[in-house]
């Protein structure tokens, strides 16, 4: 029996770029709020960024120190699931994220404090975060359906995939146990190719069934 392909639920492109819109919006926003709302802003994108462009699990992001970021911001150590250890590189917009966020909160706590945490001080806990998360995809538009934080990790993962970033390079960066783990993406990619040619078939069947009607009748009177 054939193992069924899971569907791997992603943001698209359009919805990548209209939730980046709106945290940007939020920051500047902030400005004339003071420096609490300035510093939720400011915690919101560099939470977001730390899975979209990260590849962050959720319960990673929660448990993400500031003594686990180098200090140039370049890359993180991260500890995954079965206490694994991985290395993020740090791409530029989220070095930037997390370099603005730093500046703008008081609660770094000597380098060792967590770094996504409450406006006020104290840890987030997991279902806080989940909810924050979720509240900020539902406000930028994107669909009910991939409107769950871990759909942040997937779309960091297709967005690597469809660039042509090897399974093996993206395995690593998200911590996966095995290759076998991140085939998913390769076989996500595939069905969406193959739901293409699906409706570049039914094209084509309503152009030959067209073609086959004014064959037919030649000379193009109706009935």
């Amino acid at each position: 029996m054939t193992k069924p392909v899971k569907i791997i639920k992603h943001l698209s492109e359009k919805e990548v770029r209209s939730l980046c819109e709106l945290l940007e919006e939020r920051r500047w926003a902030a400005i004339t709020s003071g420096p609490s709302e300035i510093e939720r802003a400011c915690r919101d994108r560099a939470m977001i960024d730390l899975m979209l462009f990260g590849g962050l699990r959720l319960s990673e992001v929660r448990l993400l120190s500031w003594c686990d970021v180098r200090a140039d911001m370049s890359a993180l150590k991260v500890l995954g699931k079965g206490k694994r250890e991985r290395l993020v590189v740090v791409c530029k917009r989220l070095r930037e994220a997390l370099r603005v966020y730093r500046a703008n909160t008081q609660w770094i706590e000597g380098g060792t404090g967590r770094v996504i945490r409450k406006v006020m001080g104290g840890v987030l806990s997991g279902h806080q975060l989940w909810r924050r998360s979720k509240r900020l995809l539902l406000e930028s538009g994107v669909r009910r359906e991939v409107c769950h934080p871990h759909a942040l990790r997937h779309t960091f993962a297709m967005m690597l995939y469809e660039k042509g970033v090897d399974l093996g390079t993206i395995s690593r960066l998200l911590g996966h146990g095995s290759l076998e783990v991140t085939m998913v993406y390769a076989s996500a990619s595939v069905k969406l190719e193959e739901a293409a040619t699906r409706v570049l078939d039914r094209v084509m069947k309503r152009i030959e069934v067209a073609s086959s009607e004014g064959s037919s009748n030649p000379g193009g009177q109706g009935t």
